[in-house]
């Protein structure tokens, strides 16, 4: 949803390069304005909190993304400064994420509608006024690099926003708005501006990561500073996991063994019970996933081209050799390193040998077994280590990847990867492979629960038809084109028709595209073959785990965007469709339709995160400290167990992210269960255990039991 709003605002015109800041929008100033764009959102001048002058107040009305975007009239000309700022009051009651935006001019030859830019994201408090502040990402060396989120300093970032290096002579407009809206959420701004120069701040930033890993410019309770530190939380640990009794009622597997007995096939499968979807354990118990992701003895962060970063390497020879690495393809955010790839330093992975001592590996996954147990947690979910799978004592689900040998769809867009065409030859070779190298390591594990196929691939959601729109925009040599092309010849006979039904004037079927602004007519055949493509997808992975592994389940592909056609295909295939979804809850009114599908669902991650315990970024939902975080934690579980087609949910993930960002795209956030030095959120783990020791009583007597 689109509105424009003529507001008394005023645009000081920029035509000097200066290096002070310089304010953008003044809300005190009366004149003329191109319109303002909101989306989501209801937009309107108010009184400032503090009496005095006026500020824009944007109210979330619809929709995950409620914003305001100032276009310009043609280009704004920002060279010669640092980024931009905007002063940000949530009168709200609960924490809300903003966001900030600048655009260059839309590429007209790119599929994607969104214009290429810099974003920045920075949670504001209940009750709270902030500076939000955006780095522009320019390429200049001299930048931090490699992380979603940066020590702020002096109240502005070190690092540059996300997103594609920008041509600060071509901004095109301007967003700012609330990410992850609820409706009602609200917030307050004023003072947009530009700051700073090019040799402002960057530089000035002192060694910020210490020996441990851990964020040096802060300090908080339970921070690491010795060896000594490090040890006496072992051993505090240690002695409260001796003395945690199992949670009651559960069979070896982690199932309900007081629940009803269901017949025992030796395998996990699906069974609805009084309408609701359950997973059924090997014994015939029923069973809800609670599972964590990425169950590893830590991830790397690039160590290369970073001097001044840290306060502490260690010589790669000696005790911590086993803690360098060398990641070759970084997927995006590397940097100096994006082509090369470049040396890396597992800051985790070292704490665990100062930790556990020689044979610090099997050490670590005995403690990490005993605190899922201890913490009601029964699954081992995606991307964990291979290791841990095979020495696991619970249920697993395992992640299989393709190597990307496979032939992409050439027109269609991809973020982990390009979309895959489903009709070359090089498809079926691919996914029959990486099915076979799964099933050769965990087929005859009973404990495997199945298999998800990829990750969070570019569906398109809605009416942004990448498969069908991408297909169409690729060389005529590309197999998904021939089969597209050869149904539209098929159903309208003739270009002339089709192009009188799509209001198009393509001038050979070679040079037939999707028009930007597709009519219905259009979108019909877009739909159709979007639903053609997903249905070959999802029945080709299928036959190929049905081939490998049969006693095991197709636990579909952690949707992250999907459209119906895709979804509708999904479920027919798959005996279980699966989604990442982060959210603050998992509510009926949004989820509900899930029960239509015919099939159990399960959610493959989800997490949530905060800056009160030396993190830079909170990650994907964000919330006030550690003990919201627990409290949204088991608030999201139990609306899961509510849902009749869910049939579990995986926390994303076990250890929290590199502060100095992963190799693989620079993610840092506060999404572990244990910090970098192998340190437990108490606060989560405690809310974690209980929501978890009730969840088969509420999940099938009902919330009030």
């Amino acid at each position: 949803m689109k509105r424009c709003l003529m507001a008394l605002l005023a645009l000081i015109g920029i035509t000097s390069l200066c290096h002070a800041d310089r304010v953008l929008y003044d809300l005190e100033t009366p004149g003329a304005l191109p319109p303002l764009e909101s989306q989501g959102a209801e937009v309107a001048l108010a009184r400032a909190p503090s009496g005095q002058g006026q500020v824009l107040r944007i109210t979330a009305s619809e929709g995950r993304w409620s914003s305001v975007r100032f276009p310009a009239e043609g280009v704004w000309d920002w060279r010669g400064y640092t980024g931009v700022a905007v002063e940000v009051t949530n009168p709200g009651h609960r924490q809300v994420q903003v966001f900030l935006r600048v655009e260059n001019p839309r590429e007209e030859s790119t599929l994607r509608r969104r214009p290429p830019g810099n974003m920045t994201r920075m949670p504001v408090g209940a009750g709270e006024t902030a500076i939000v502040a955006l780095r522009f990402k320019t390429g200049d060396e001299r930048q931090l690099w490699g992380m979603h989120a940066y020590p702020i300093i002096d109240g502005y970032p070190s690092g540059p926003a996300s997103g594609e290096v920008m041509d600060l002579a071509k901004i095109a407009a301007i967003s700012v708005g609330i990410g992850r809206a609820e409706p009602g959420d609200e917030v307050l701004i004023d003072n947009l501006r530009l700051w700073g120069g090019p040799d402002s701040r960057a530089e000035q930033v002192t060694p910020f990561v210490d020996q441990y890993g851990q964020y040096a410019l802060q300090d908080w309770s339970g921070k690491v500073k010795s060896d000594e530190d490090l040890a006496a939380q072992g051993e505090a640990e240690r002695e409260e996991l001796a003395h945690t009794r199992p949670l009651p009622d559960r069979d070896e597997y982690g199932g309900w063994a007081a629940g009803p007995q269901m017949e025992a096939t030796g395998w996990f499968r699906t069974e609805k019970v009084n309408g609701k979807w359950w997973l059924v354990t090997p014994t015939g118990h029923l069973f809800f996933s609670t599972g964590i992701d990425v169950v590893l003895s830590g991830q790397h962060t690039f160590i290369a081209e970073r001097d001044g970063y840290f306060q502490w390497l260690p010589e790669r020879d000696g005790p911590y050799a086993e803690c360098f690495g060398f990641d070759p393809t970084p997927l995006n955010n590397a940097g100096p390193l994006q082509e090369t790839g470049g040396e890396s330093f597992n800051f985790y992975r070292a704490n665990l040998v100062r930790k556990y001592g020689d044979d610090w590996h099997a050490k670590w996954m005995g403690m990490t077994f005993d605190r899922m147990s201890a913490w009601g947690f029964n699954t081992i979910a995606g991307w964990s280590e291979e290791q841990v799978y095979r020495k696991s004592p619970h249920p697993f689900a395992v992640c299989v990847w393709f190597s990307g040998e496979e032939r992409p769809i050439a027109g269609a867009y991809g973020y982990w990867s390009k979309m895959p065409d489903v009709y070359d030859p090089s498809f079926d070779e691919e996914v029959d492979r990486v099915m076979a190298e799964a099933a050769a390591k965990y087929a005859d594990n009973p404990r495997c629960i199945g298999y998800f196929v990829q990750n969070e691939m570019s569906w398109g959601r809605g009416d942004r038809f990448n498969v069908a729109g991408g297909t169409l925009s690729s060389p005529a040599d590309q197999p998904c084109r021939r089969v597209f092309v050869s149904i539209l010849e098929e159903k309208y006979g003739s270009l002339k028709a089709l192009n009188a039904a799509w209001g198009a004037d393509a001038q050979s079927w070679e040079e037939l595209r999707a028009p930007r602004e597709p009519n219905e007519a259009c979108k019909e055949d877009l739909r159709a073959f979007t639903y053609q493509y997903s249905l070959a997808y999802f029945r080709k992975v299928h036959a190929a785990i049905k081939k490998h592994a049969p006693n095991q389940l197709d636990l579909g592909c952690r949707f992250a965007q999907y459209n119906q056609e895709t979804l509708r295909a999904c479920a027919k295939v798959a005996d279980v469709v699966s989604f990442n979804i982060y959210r603050r809850s998992v509510d009926a009114e949004s989820w509900g339709h899930t029960a239509d599908l015919g099939k159990p669902c399960i959610i493959g991650e989800f997490h949530f995160g905060a800056l009160d315990r030396g993190s830079l970024h909170p990650g994907l939902v964000v919330v006030k400290d550690q003990a919201e975080r627990a409290q949204a934690y088991t608030n999201y579980v139990n609306r899961v167990a509510d849902l009749p087609a869910f049939v579990g949910c995986h926390w994303f993930q076990y250890v929290d992210e590199p502060i100095t960002g992963r190799t693989l795209d620079g993610e840092n956030y506060n999404c572990g269960l244990v910090t970098v030095t192998d340190t437990p959120f108490a606060e989560l783990f405690e809310a974690a255990r209980e929501a978890n020791e009730g969840i088969y009583e509420r999940r099938y007597h009902g919330a009030g039991y």
